[in-house]
This record gives C-alpha cells, sequence and structure tokens, in this order.
C-alpha cells in the first residue's frame, strides 16, 4: 500500500469509525494492550492502518470491507432493537430517487471550487527594468520578493489571471512602489497606496539611510537631492517626525549637517521641509501639508541630540559657524536660549574666529 493510501486509511478510520468501533479493530489486531484515550487515538489509529496496510490488492481492501460489514452489521443490530416505525413516505423512495455522487464527480466540484478561490499576484519589481511579474503561487511571490528585497518590491492581489496580466500590462511598477493610486480588487485587501491623509512611500533601509548621511555631510547635493525628490521619507519619518539619520546620537539630517559645518546641505534640507507643494507628495490635502512644514520646521531647528542635549543652534555657536547661526536664527520658529543657555556662551575661545559684537548683531533679541 502507497503512502497516500495509507493516509486515506488513516482518515477513513478517524471519521467513519467511532471508539467502540476502533476498540473492536485494535483487539482484533492485537493492539488492544494500549487504552484508547483521546491522547493516544491518533497514535493507535496509525497503527491499524500499518497493520491492515500489510495485505496487498484485493486482499487488503476486502478484508478490510468485510470488517467494515461487520461492524456496521452489529451497530445495525443494536439500532434494530430501538427501531423507529417506518412511514410510508419512506417506502415510496425508490432507488432512482437516491443519487450517490461519484468519486469523479466530487473530484470535478473540488477542482471548479479550487479554481473559484485561487488567487492571482502581481509583483511590482522597481528599478531600472521595472517589471511586473505574474504568480500564481503565493511560495513564488515571497521568493521573488525576497530575491529583490533591496528594491523595496510591492505585491497585489487578483482573482483570475486574466485581471492580474491585465495589470502588468498596462502600469509600471515604478508608478505602483513612488505614489500612484492602485485599488485591489479585493475590498479587504487594501492595495491603494494612500491610508487616509498620508501617501504610503517604501520604507528605507539602514544602508540607503547611512549613503544618505554621508552624503549630505560630504555636501553632494546632487545625490542628497535625488533621494529626497525619490522618497520623502529620508525627511520625514513616522508621524510627521524628522528621520533618524544616526542611532546612536539620534541626529536629524539638520544634527548632521551641522557636525561638519556644510550650510548648503542645511539649506536644503530646510528649504525642502518649507516647501509646500513638495509636500503635497506625501499629504493629500495642502491644508495637511501646511500643519506639517510647521511642524517639522520647529522640529527640525529646536530638537536636541540624544548625546548632548544640544539643538543644531547650540551644536553651530559651539563650533564658531557664524555663517550656519545667522542661517538658523533668520527662522522665527527657532528657539535661541534654548535649556535657558545663550548660544554664544557655549562658543569655545579656541574656535571663535568672529568678535562677541558679530555675535551680539546675529542673536540680539529686543525687549518687549
Amino acid at each position: 500500500m502507497t503512502e497516500t493510501a495509507f493516509l486515506e486509511t488513516v482518515s477513513d478510520l478517524m471519521k467513519n469509525y467511532n471508539d467502540d468501533q476502533l476498540k473492536g479493530l485494535l483487539a482484533k489486531h492485537s493492539l488492544d494492550k494500549m487504552p484508547l484515550t483521546p491522547h493516544t487515538k491518533s497514535v493507535l489509529v496509525k497503527k491499524l492502518a500499518r497493520k491492515i496496510s500489510r495485505f496487498d490488492g484485493v486482499s487488503s481492501s476486502t478484508e478490510f470491507s468485510e470488517q467494515a460489514a461487520t461492524l456496521t452489521q452489529s451497530s445495525s443490530n443494536i439500532l434494530s432493537r430501538e427501531k423507529i416505525p417506518e412511514t410510508s413516505a419512506v417506502h415510496n423512495i425508490s432507488k432512482e430517487d437516491v443519487k450517490i455522487p461519484s468519486v469523479e464527480t466530487d473530484h470535478c466540484l473540488l477542482s471548479s471550487s479550487s479554481d473559484a478561490r485561487s488567487t492571482y499576484y502581481a509583483v511590482c519589481i522597481p528599478g531600472p527594468s521595472s517589471t511586473i511579474t505574474v504568480h500564481d503561487s503565493f511560495q513564488d511571490v515571497m521568493k521573488t520578493m525576497k530575491e529583490n528585497k533591496g528594491r523595496n518590491p510591492r505585491m497585489l492581489s487578483f482573482n483570475s489571471r486574466e485581471k492580474a496580466e491585465d495589470f502588468a500590462n498596462t502600469h509600471t511598477a515604478s508608478e505602483v512602489c513612488e505614489g500612484a493610486t492602485i485599488k485591489s480588487v479585493y475590498p479587504q485587501e487594501k492595495a491603494e497606496v494612500e491610508s487616509g491623509e498620508v501617501k504610503l512611500f517604501p520604507s528605507l533601509t539602514p544602508p540607503q539611510i547611512n549613503q544618505f548621511r554621508i552624503q549630505l555631510e560630504r555636501g553632494n547635493l546632487g545625490f542628497a537631492k535625488e533621494c529626497i525628490m525619490t522618497n520623502p521619507k529620508f525627511l520625514i519619518g513616522t508621524g510627521d517626525m524628522p528621520t533618524i539619520l544616526k542611532e546612536g546620537p539620534r541626529y536629524n539630517a539638520m544634527h548632521a549637517c551641522v557636525m561638519v559645518g556644510r550650510l548648503e546641505s542645511c539649506r536644503l534640507v530646510m528649504e525642502t521641509v518649507s516647501n509646500i507643494d513638495y509636500l503635497c507628495r506625501m499629504y493629500t490635502t495642502r491644508k495637511r501639508a501646511e500643519e506639517s512644514s510647521l511642524r517639522l520646521i520647529d522640529l527640525y531647528l529646536n530638537t536636541p541630540d540624544k548625546t548632548a542635549n544640544k539643538t543644531p543652534l547650540h551644536l553651530a555657536s559651539e563650533k564658531g559657524m557664524v555663517d550656519i547661526v545667522a542661517f538658523l536664527v533668520s527662522f522665527k520658529a527657532c528657539i535661541r536660549q534654548f535649556a535657558r543657555q545663550v548660544p554664544v556662551s557655549r562658543d569655545a575661545d579656541k574656535t571663535r574666529t568672529e568678535t562677541p559684537e558679530e555675535w551680539d548683531s546675529y542673536l540680539f533679541c529686543p525687549a518687549n
């Protein structure tokens, strides 16, 4: 008997026989030494199936059928003692009226129901080729997405191959992964790339964030602009917070630029978060973009780092970077006396290149 037949025998014994019938079969095959309990039932049934499977061909099926017939007959004898009177309606049922589905019919029904439930997947892989592939196996989908994990692939599901292929022929992977509003045919599976008031962009990997920070610190504005225009998440993190570019001291883009004295990089960051038209790429309404812009400007200017608890303004003044200090205090949202300390008081003598009068001209606060 093959493994498939063995499993079918086990399934038949578990489904069609009660405990008393199984005890009878176990006793007949000398397997009644272990008590039949809910915990030992599966083990005993498998042993019984192996005993039955020792007989090949017709003899095995014949013996099994005889055992089933014997148990069925004994069960019917027990029931006959409390036999319910038959009505005329029962006698009038003919054999032609009773239609028993064949195995082939059941197989066809299962195949058709399986086809009805089948799901096809379109995997979008952004990049130079910008390909969309169609799969009918979820295992193939996961394999493809793992192989292209670095490209941030996306998956959409469809209830027919025609719809999946039509989607693949009419869209590109880049527009799906970069913010186009695509809806899935399944309402419960939200493939739309907009969620509430915020548009979803691909999540950034640590290597991507590190590369962006390094190029920003080096003053490579071309690379930084390309990253920012491709994905706003390089500057805007979860909850409208500045993206953390360095985990230890929790530096955002302004901290990183000030630490190396890159005025142009600081200007790029602040101009980007102040640009309402740019923020509309991430937010669905202009009002929402304006509110987010005010929040981001405040956070980029006044968020202290985790290590020294210093804002970008105080980091710049500590290093004697007058041009960056002048740029930062030009924003009304900049807090000049964070933690009750005037920035010029943090400037070390060894780094001071301008006179105190020049500092006072930048940091003077007229009394109200």
